[in-house]
């Protein structure tokens, strides 16, 4: 049997293994075997030219970036052959290059109407305004797009932020049930009146952690997505971006918010969606805020959430542990009635058993050991047992609980994550509750004991630029104020 009189799927796998992504250079997605092998007989042809559209790759990162050669031939074939935008599925384009904005502006301005497009990711290293085949979207565009994600970076402060309204209005496009957002979100710039077209497409809602998302993009879309199953955010709010420097030439993306954490406010925000989600994640993971307001959010009207993943600051006020919280106790009643998997995540100065500066100062001091015998000893995690706890009515759905301490990114890097063996209290209640619990600790680097299995190292320790940690006589004060 020929090639050719092969069944038309068999061909298409055998030909889909041509022009492996591994053995080119990067910003080159081309597709040179499967081209010529387009120029052959009919059937084959077919083929070939329906796996090179189906998803298109391109990326334009300099003026040699193969790619902008590429999109500027499709571009071209789009023109000439109007008819093959229908073959594209999915599409994904990144772009830090100024001189191929504009063929990148016209590769969208294809993919709009194409018919089969469901996915797409559309990168951009400069103002949304540059991208208005998307950004600008004539009605019927994308019209079964059903998985959009977006990504701006470089922004240039909160006036390249991409506007609420926009936000707003991708959440419009007729078949989108999934919008991600690399990108930050400030409020709107125009003055209209409410937006009232409903969404009940639209089932997932994620804002990349670490990028700023305004209260008025939230109140906007909350409630007119009546089927929305999962949102995830960095804790929102007016905010400025602020690299987190960890070295003198490294650094995360963050954010600082330019009013207090509100919790209680947060729950209100998103309680329009109670009714509907089943997967939550609100987190403050490199986000610092100037002070807490006190309160705490109140997620019991979720009655179908499931799972969740919270920043403890949403929960305990701002002692240094979560035991010191004068209602730790009552930690369960802020919870979701029907919650299966719970990941806690202490992602800022708070901790189980100690907060990050005391962390550090006993590390300093060289008396971390001392500390961690003594905590662990002590009645931190009454709040714990008692969440564990086979009493309350709606503990039988509980199926896993994780409770992380995470790194805070800045140039102190003398931490390590830890998995904690726990003591045999915590595991007994546990097993008796049926819940799997992990619990990850933050302590020194160079601290060692048997009591934990190490899960993650610091990125930069001794890096240029990052903390010393040389004898300090203020450590012994610091010590004798948290003893």
């Amino acid at each position: 049997m020929s090639l050719s009189q092969l069944p038309f799927e068999i061909l298409k796998d055998i030909c889909s293994y041509l022009d492996s992504q591994d053995e080119r250079e990067y910003a080159d997605h081309g597709h040179p075997a499967l081209c010529a092998l387009a120029l052959t007989c009919r059937r084959v042809s077919d083929v070939a030219v329906a796996l090179l559209y189906a998803n298109i790759e391109l990326t334009f990162n300099s003026r040699d970036a193969k790619d902008i050669e590429r999109v500027n031939f499709l571009n071209r074939s789009f023109q000439e052959n109007p008819s093959l935008v229908d073959r594209i599925q999915s599409a994904r384009t990144g772009l830090s290059y100024s001189e191929a904005l504009g063929a990148n502006d016209e590769f969208h301005g294809h993919l709009a109407r194409s018919t089969l497009l469901t996915t797409l990711r559309s990168d951009l290293h400069r103002s949304w305004t540059a991208l208005q085949a998307l950004y600008g979207y004539r009605d019927g565009s994308f019209p079964q797009l059903r998985d959009l994600a977006i990504g701006l970076h470089h922004v240039g402060g909160k006036e390249g932020y991409l506007p609420a309204e926009q936000v707003a209005r991708l959440c419009e496009l007729p078949s989108l049930e999934k919008l991600t957002m690399y990108a930050p979100v400030g409020g709107f710039v125009t003055k209209s009146g409410p937006i009232t077209t409903m969404l009940p497409g639209l089932k997932h809602l994620h804002f990349y952690h670490s990028r700023p998302v305004s209260v008025a993009v939230l109140e906007s879309i909350l409630p007119r997505a009546p089927n929305l199953k999962c949102l995830e955010l960095s804790v929102p709010g007016e905010a400025t971006e602020n690299n987190r420097m960890m070295t003198n030439s490294s650094s995360m993306l963050g954010f600082d918010l330019d009013e207090p954490l509100r919790p209680a406010f947060l729950g209100k925000l998103i309680a329009p969606a109670a009714a509907s989600l089943s997967n939550l994640t609100i987190d403050t993971v490199n986000v610092l805020f100037p002070s807490h307001d006190g309160s705490r959010i109140d997620l019991s009207g979720f009655t179908n959430l499931s799972r969740l993943e919270l920043s403890a600051s949403l929960v305990f006020d701002t002692g240094k542990t979560a035991a010191s919280c004068a209602w730790s106790a009552e930690f369960r009643r802020c919870l979701p009635p029907r919650i299966e998997k719970l990941h806690l995540l202490f992602d800022n100065d708070q901790g189980v058993f100690w907060s990050l500066g005391d962390m550090r100062a006993h590390a300093r001091a060289k008396t971390f050991g001392e500390l961690w015998q003594r905590r662990m000893d002590a009645n931190y995690v009454e709040w714990l047992l008692d969440f564990l706890s086979r009493k309350h009515e709606d503990a039988s759905s509980l199926k896993t609980v994780t409770i992380s301490e995470d790194p805070v990114i800045d140039r102190d890097q003398n931490w390590k994550i830890v998995q904690w063996h726990m003591t045999d209290r915590l595991k007994d209640a546990a097993s008796a509750a049926g819940v799997e619990l992990i619990i990850k600790l933050r302590v020194p680097r160079m601290f060692e004991s048997a009591d934990f299995e190490v899960e993650e190292e610091s990125w930069d320790w001794g890096g240029e630029g990052t903390v010393s940690y040389d004898d300090d006589e203020e450590l012994e004060r610091e010590i004798d104020e948290e003893n």
